[in-house]
């Protein structure tokens, strides 16, 4: 077998990688947005592939367990330590060599993502707002956040759980309590997709709402002008 089928194998394996990947952490975060996770996860694609090649080039030399593009684009399933993990199952030498290398990569993959949702939903929240500016803010995110969940049923749930945490919070006039309740909140917006928002503006509202009721107020105007 040639270097260049090698190297399609690789990048078979590779591509393979980065679906499962994406798949096991679809729950935790964007994986790319750091430069320390998107470290962690390259180096985890690159070794899935890599043993996933060597696995199928030496497979694909025994007879009828096909050939070896198949056979790399289907090991990085199994490859997975995140699944390997969470199975009772005694993997032998593969799962020695899955926890060693793999596992150790995802576990620090995993652990740089809660910090970078920690350090996401901090910079989110002003460290002097007041509990009215906590009311407005959490009022504001938790909307945003209602809508991007609304349609599966477990995270709804759970948004709801900490919105009514924030509001026991608020109404004991516990400022503390409402912060920490609002960050944990926003590090599930930032495992769900709310990584790219901007920080709730106090000042910035008013003039939105001014500005949508002006808008409000001109289409009112411009269809009673068209019905005159």
């Amino acid at each position: 077998m040639g270097s260049r089928d090698t190297l399609l194998t690789f990048a078979v394996a590779a591509a393979s990688a980065y679906v499962f990947l994406l798949i096991s952490f679809q729950n935790e975060g964007p994986i790319f947005r750091t430069w320390a996770c998107r470290r962690l996860a390259l180096g985890i694609i690159a070794t899935t592939a890599a043993l996933s090649t060597v696995g199928g080039l030496i497979l694909a030399n025994i007879p009828l367990l096909g050939q070896p593009l198949a056979v790399a684009a289907v090991l990085p399933s199994t490859l997975s330590a995140r699944r390997l993990r969470r199975e009772d199952t005694d993997l032998g030498i593969l799962g020695a060599v899955v926890s060693m290398g793999i596992g150790v990569l995802v576990q620090r993959l995993n652990e740089n993502l809660s910090e970078a949702a920690n350090a996401w939903a901090e910079s989110m929240i002003e460290p002097r707002w007041t509990l009215r500016r906590l009311d407005a803010a959490g009022t504001y995110y938790y909307r945003r956040l209602h809508v991007r969940v609304r349609r599966d049923p477990d995270r709804s749930e759970q948004l709801e759980v900490y919105h009514e945490r924030l509001r026991e919070a608020l109404d004991a006039k516990d400022r503390n309590g409402a912060r920490e309740t609002l960050r944990i909140m926003l590090e599930h917006a930032y495992q769900w997709g709310g990584h790219r928002w901007q920080r709730f503006d106090p000042a910035a509202r008013p003039t939105a709402q001014r500005a949508s009721r002006t808008s409000r107020t001109t289409s009112r105007v411009s269809s009673g002008n068209r019905t005159a």
